[in-house]
């Protein structure tokens, strides 16, 4: 079973409490994927800031700009699952299922690893929205910050 990673940054706004979908997943139409670990740090000046983060099955396939899954072993092809960040509906967030939502203190990050391979979270192949997660974060309406959110999976 092949492994790859997602790494996306994301700057939020101070000017509205909001849902941010830094990175979207979605298993092509012959193979799906398996989640297994999980990371969200914070990546600004030093400062208490309280954020959720959170991974959730879309209820529709979300849109957003394309980029490429690296894989952790050099020479490994391509993943077939497509990677989206800058998504385009933020209320997929709250329509899709919570499969994992955590609350931290940005002083820390935050990591979920899954011990067990068959614990992981299983999204189907079908390249549609069953096969489809969004890792986002959420924060107050009065902070600005910078988020680095990473996701590895199998496939």
């Amino acid at each position: 079973m092949r492994k790859y990673t997602v790494n996306k940054s994301l700057a939020t706004s101070a000017t509205a409490a909001t849902n941010t979908m830094p990175i979207g997943i979605q298993g092509s139409a012959t193979k799906g994927i398996q989640v297994y670990d999980l990371y969200c740090s914070f990546n600004a000046v030093v400062q208490d800031i309280q954020v959720l983060v959170g991974l959730s099955l879309c209820s529709t396939y979300v849109a957003g700009t394309a980029f490429t899954a690296n894989p952790l072993e050099i020479g490994d092809v391509a993943s077939s699952a497509t990677a989206t960040t800058t998504l385009t509906v933020g209320s997929q967030v709250l329509t899709g299922t919570p499969l994992w939502e955590q609350a931290f203190n940005t002083r820390g990050s935050i990591r979920m690893v899954v011990p067990d391979p068959d614990s992981r979270i299983i999204l189907p192949a079908g390249a549609n929205a069953a096969g489809s997660i969004i890792l986002y974060n959420q924060q107050a309406s009065t902070i600005a910050c910078t988020l680095d959110n990473q996701i590895y999976f199998a496939e």
